[in-house]
């Protein structure tokens, strides 16, 4: 039922004319139920043809700090 609910609202975003659309992971807000974004993304391109559908990762502030720190090492 959620992942209808979502699926309309991505063809009512590009009715209206939105050009992005984020899926993000299926843990991704700790309230969405969902599968990977490829599979919601997939479905989405069968109901769509104007908006860009887009995949979102979080990631979390200890690996981006850790990612900064590597990357500055000479």
């Amino acid at each position: 039922m959620a992942i209808e609910q979502d699926l309309r609202h991505v063809e009512d975003l590009d009715r209206l004319g939105f050009h992005q659309v984020w899926f993000g992971e299926h843990h991704s807000g700790g309230y969405e139920v969902g599968p990977s974004p490829e599979l919601m993304i997939a479905a989405a391109a069968q109901r769509t043809s104007r908006i860009e559908l887009c995949s979102v990762r979080r990631v979390s502030s200890c690996a981006v700090a850790s990612y900064r720190f590597l990357t500055t090492i000479p």
